[in-house]
């Protein structure tokens, strides 16, 4: 059964104030341990057998890409927590396409994969995005809520809408040890495969048959909303 969510207008002005907006545990404790396991399972996989522990940045970065497309756990949950209705009802379009999903798995290891703060668009090679999500996949317990959102001390299973223009605090959620994040893109329906220096794998799509100027397939993109 599909959860169901009614978000305030209260919640509606504070997106656009802010750009960020933070939802309590859309997912069981126990759905999302298994979520977070399936994620381990094929981040492992895609690293071939390399210990998570001295794999580079750049090659958590690659392994965390799209784990949705191979782990069906990830893709049903996602319907489960009706993404497609919340990001209709924050970002005022329909259709919504799941432009991509990135696993961010902290890490130790030199060099940065990135330097200073980006936002959503500007790592992204698909254009133009509509926001973003991050679900807390991994935390320690904090004993004391934040009264506004905080992405590096954010609680087990919420939920963090971002808008396009957010500035992500990359380094330190990369630096981050004690968390594990799942970043969700967002994509009206025409969006177009663009060449973004800053996006670690702006060439990636072109191993699946796009050339810049390409929308995505839905096989590629599928629809979270219509």
């Amino acid at each position: 059964e599909r959860m169901r969510f009614l978000l305030p207008d209260s919640y509606l002005d504070f997106f656009l104030t802010h750009g960020i907006l933070e939802i309590e545990a859309p997912l069981p404790l126990e759905t999302l341990a298994h979520l977070k396991e399936a994620c381990l399972k094929n981040l492992k996989e895609n690293l071939s057998g390399k210990p998570i522990e001295i794999a580079s940045r750049n090659e958590l970065w690659k392994a965390g890409r799209n784990q949705w497309s191979k782990a069906a756990d990830l893709k049903k949950n996602l319907q489960k927590m009706q993404l497609g209705n919340l990001c209709h009802s924050l970002f005022q379009q329909k259709p919504i396409r799941l432009a991509y999903s990135q696993l961010i798995t902290p890490s130790t290891k030199d060099p940065e994969l990135f330097t200073a703060p980006r936002t959503l668009q500007e790592i992204s090679a698909l254009s133009p995005l509509l926001g973003g999500a991050l679900l807390i996949l991994e935390a320690p317990e904090i004993a004391e809520p934040f009264k506004t959102p905080n992405l590096l001390q954010a609680k087990l299973g919420h939920l963090f809408f971002i808008s396009k223009d957010y500035s992500l605090p990359l380094p330190q959620l990369l630096s981050n040890v004690t968390h594990l994040y799942l970043l969700l893109a967002f994509a009206p329906q025409k969006m177009r495969y663009c060449l973004e220096i800053k996006d670690p794998l702006a060439h990636e799509l072109k191993k699946q048959g796009l050339v810049f100027g390409d929308t995505p397939s839905e096989e590629i993109c599928p629809y979270l909303y219509r």
